[in-house]
């Protein structure tokens, strides 16, 4: 240990140390030398301000380019450590009550004893006042990144939907609108969150104005997104009139549609069936037009709303017969019914060899009055063909037969 020491000279230098310390403070302490200090971009503070908003609804605009510069003399050892926060810039626009550009003096105030301004700048301050305004402004939604292929946006809502924007009036008037932006690489799932916001001018300008407040500070963005899908379409039969489902062949037009729908939803091989054909009411191959009509949660698309069924009915064959057999079942209680219609023209179908069976014989109509409400007087009245005996065989089209009801 005692080698290291006298090697590299321990005490030698440690004295150096010293000496210089004590030097330092000396100099600081007792020697009495004078010297400048500059500080720039000062930013003064405005007396009178809360008054003016209050009274006259004014306050200072471009406060972020009002500043002075000064430089202070004094004692070394007063200056030492200095900061600008022992500077206090003061202006005073309580006179003030109109708006504009005003050239205004100001006060420089040492928070410390020993030093002096010898110099600032400027001489004088230009300082702008405007009025204080509130507007309401709408909100957009921006959708920064790609909508993956096989997906699209539904309609973005924003909540709140507009703002009330408080500020000076000149930059107030500027705010075209709010932009709330949802930042995604790839788009494939609904958005639901809160997202801050900027406002921007009527030319798509930013403006960046950190005195400018609002009633809210995020905004609610909710924007639904679907997923594109091929939706077959199907029409449903009932059997009747003698033709069953293995009697009927049809196509529709279109087959399919574009749809959008919710993910979760999403089944593309399950038909959508968008009507019903009563085959005892449609006596030959022909078309037939429906409506379309979606499943809740679906979007059209394609833009279709309207199918054609082409339908085609074969292996049957028709027959006409005339019936004069019209029964009236289930009359009620008190009441007398009397057939003014003696006899129908009734229409059948079925297969060949089926047909070829029937008779008039086998054929009636009739009338079932249970739950009706019957008063007195003529009605017409719905007769249901029923062919007896012969099993395939229906008729075709609707019938009606006139009564005559007493009491």
């Amino acid at each position: 240990m005692k080698n290291w020491i006298e090697k590299y000279d321990v005490p030698a230098k440690a004295l150096a140390v010293l000496i210089a310390v004590v030097l330092w403070l000396y100099v600081v302490n007792f020697v009495n030398t004078d010297m400048d200090m500059s500080f720039r971009n000062l930013s003064p503070s405005f007396t009178g301000s809360e008054e003016l908003l209050s009274t006259h609804n004014l306050a200072v605009s471009d406060l972020d380019e009002i500043e002075v510069d000064v430089v202070i003399s004094g004692a070394r050892r007063d200056l030492i450590g200095l900061g600008k926060d022992d500077i206090q810039v003061t202006v005073d626009i309580s006179k003030i009550t109109e708006p504009g550009e005003y050239r205004l003096p100001y006060t420089v105030k040492l928070n410390f004893d020993g030093g002096k301004v010898t110099r600032k700048s400027p001489n004088e301050l230009t300082v702008k006042l405007d009025r204080v305004t509130t507007a309401t402004v709408p909100v957009r939604i921006k959708l920064a990144g790609e909508v993956e292929k096989g997906f699209m946006t539904d309609e973005m809502i924003a909540t709140p939907s507009s703002l009330t924007v408080v500020g000076l009036e000149d930059a107030v008037s500027k705010i075209s609108y709010a932009q709330a932006k949802i930042t995604k690489k790839t788009i494939n799932a609904s958005v639901d969150e809160s997202v801050a916001y900027e406002f921007y001018d009527d030319k798509d300008n930013l403006i960046d104005d950190k005195n400018i407040r609002a009633d809210y500070s995020s905004i609610r963005v909710s924007i639904p997104v679907l997923k594109l899908i091929e939706l077959p379409l199907a029409i449903d039969f009932v059997e009747g009139g003698g033709a069953l489902l293995k009697n009927v062949n049809y196509e529709l037009e279109p087959e399919s549609i574009r749809v959008a729908v919710d993910s979760t939803k999403a089944v593309d091989s399950q038909p959508v069936k968008i009507g019903v054909v009563d085959l005892s009411k449609l006596s030959d191959s022909g078309q037939v037009s429906f409506q379309i009509t979606l499943p809740e949660g679906y979007k059209n698309v394609s833009g279709e709303t309207s199918v054609v069924a082409d339908i085609e009915i074969s292996g049957l064959e028709k027959q006409r017969v005339t019936t004069n057999a019209i029964e009236i079942i289930n009359i009620p209680s008190g009441y007398v019914i009397e057939p003014i219609t003696n006899q129908l023209a009734v229409t059948l179908r079925g297969a060949e060899s089926a047909i070829k069976k029937v008779t008039v014989d086998n054929v009636r109509a009739v009338v079932d009055l249970e739950s009706t409400i019957l008063t007195p007087g003529q009605h017409t009245m719905t007769a249901k063909i029923v062919v007896d005996g012969v099993d395939g065989v229906g008729a075709i089209g609707e019938y009606k037969v006139v009564v005559r009801v007493s009491k």
